[in-house]
């Protein structure tokens, strides 16, 4: 009840944030989604949006509210895209198998997010999930010279093994593939 009084209170993402990372929701859930989601509508471009955002999008059980959660993910990302802090949100969109039509305009995002981050080291964490997906589909090329360039500029970092597990998982390196050996041999030499 405190929540639904509170709903358009910034504050109230406290609350919220709390309630949703909680996995015995039970018959609580449609509720919580469903007030996630109104508050969410009323903070999209709030910066602090991120933190429900990220607890909305890691639960399993979004059911009819996937739609609209992804869709206010993505108008956060779209707002946010310079934003160093977009990492988070990045991370958990990236990693749903459910994004539909949201896929495209999510991995577009990534890609302009990634070329503008390409130096931050939170960039593994969006390389990771990024890369992991098997639909890039005209967003594979670009993903992969970034992610390499990436890896070249940090060459010696451990977070390089977020950007080279699912890099090499993958199976159309093509041209890349010889350099992305090279790198990652480089990379084990430095850390065996």
């Amino acid at each position: 009840d405190w929540l639904k009084a509170h709903k358009e209170d910034p504050e109230a993402r406290f609350v919220m944030d709390s309630l949703l990372v909680r996995k015995d929701l039970g018959k609580q859930a449609a509720s919580a989604l469903a007030l996630a989601i109104d508050w969410l509508e009323a903070h999209k471009e709030d910066p602090e949006a991120r933190f429900v955002l990220d607890s909305l999008l890691a639960r399993q059980d979004l059911g009819e509210q996937a739609a609209p959660a992804l869709a206010l993910a993505i108008d956060w990302l779209k707002a946010h895209k310079a934003a160093p802090e977009a990492s988070f949100v990045f991370k958990r969109l990236l990693a749903r198998k459910d994004l539909g039509e949201q896929a495209a305009p999510a991995l577009a995002l990534a890609i302009d997010w990634l070329k503008a981050h390409k130096a931050a080291p939170e960039a593994s964490f969006v390389f990771k999930r990024l890369l992991a997906r098997q639909d890039l589909g005209e967003q594979a090329a670009p993903a992969l010279a970034l992610a390499i360039d990436w890896l070249k500029a940090h060459k010696e970092a451990p977070e390089a093994r977020f950007v080279f597990n699912p890099l090499l998982a993958r199976q159309d390196l093509g041209e890349h593939e010889t350099p992305v050996m090279a790198l990652a041999i480089n990379w084990l030499e430095i850390f065996k």
